[in-house]
């Protein structure tokens, strides 16, 4: 009899809470919209459904995806008789938190154009990618479009994302993706628990130097393909790793050590510093978008810059 009540109690409980949960996220896709879609083509690549728009994060500009999957205009097959630039990476490249015209490729497009450079940049980044998963993305669809020059802009967080294991975690940890790609309630609270990103990437733990530095050395095979390729193709390839705080510093020195002798590889080094020196000048400029952490319209435009006049300064685009 006890276990027939409780089972009859855990029953109404579940129904109760799936009952709310999906009052939540009635209301809150009522008020905010839908969140970005996304296609799943199997377990390493995932995209975001061509032609839509949709917010990325409750409350900010939507962000507009084009017929190829990606943010921004139209791609242009085959040879545009512009500079062509393909910018790879995650939600920094594709602009998470902030307006169409306010992503890095876009601001480093119109910096180059002023600078009196015809040039289209490509933007390639996926929200979520880690870096096989961006030297994936560049060898099978990047690269068709011949770029000039290849860029990737990357945080030492995307160190966790390693590639999906066949084991009960990784079910969990695909569920939860799932979840935050599809509802807008759970995009609306996922800022609000600090741990839960470690949770989707199989920790409940902050990593430790010695965790990313182990990730590292098994990391480093994928750029060392992905500059393998831009070499065979003639291309220049950008390194962006972007430092938001001293101890990441760490990573710039480990990409700095990767390219020790290699030809057609820069690392951009002075995102840190501009960031800093820029929030000496102006204290209340918001770099971090509040209770999220991604880069700002501001932020983005500094490194925009950045890497542009590295660009110009080693004549990359003729």
């Amino acid at each position: 009899m006890k276990w027939k009540e409780f089972f009859i109690g855990l029953t109404v409980s579940l129904v109760t809470m799936f009952l709310l949960l999906a009052v939540f996220e009635f209301t809150s896709s009522l008020i905010f919209g839908s969140t970005i879609q996304y296609a799943y083509g199997g377990q390493t690549l995932w995209l975001m459904e061509p032609s839509q728009e949709g917010f990325t994060l409750p409350g900010k500009p939507l962000a507009s995806i084009n017929p190829q999957g990606f943010r921004g205009e139209p791609f242009t097959e085959g040879k545009s008789g512009k500079k062509r630039i393909a910018f790879l990476g995650d939600s920094y490249a594709m602009g998470y938190g902030v307006g169409d015209n306010e992503t890095i490729p876009l601001l480093l497009q119109q910096y180059l154009n002023a600078g009196g450079k015809n040039a289209e940049v490509l933007n390639f980044g996926v929200p979520g990618y880690g870096h096989q998963q961006m030297g994936q993305l560049y060898e099978e669809i990047a690269a068709s479009y011949s770029p000039d020059t290849v860029i990737l802009i990357t945080s030492e967080f995307n160190l966790l994302r390693q590639p999906p294991q066949a084991n009960s975690q990784n079910i969990l940890q695909r569920f939860l993706r799932f979840i935050l790609r599809r509802s807008t309630f759970a995009a609306l609270m996922k800022p609000k628990f600090e741990n839960f990103r470690w949770l989707i990437f199989g920790s409940s733990e902050q990593p430790t130097s010695e965790d990313y530095q182990q990730l590292w050395e098994k990391d480093k095979m994928h750029f060392d393909e992905i500059l393998t390729t831009a070499r065979k193709n003639n291309q220049s390839l950008i390194i962006i790793p972007y430092i938001e705080k001293e101890q990441e510093k760490e990573f710039l020195q480990w990409f700095q050590e990767w390219a020790k002798g290699k030809s057609n590889v820069i690392i951009l080094s002075g995102i840190f510093d501009a960031m800093k020196s820029y929030q000496e000048k102006k204290p209340n400029a918001l770099l971090q978008i509040p209770g999220d952490g991604h880069p700002t319209a501001v932020a983005n435009n500094i490194t925009a810059s950045l890497v542009g006049e590295l660009m110009l300064k080693n004549k990359l685009l003729g």
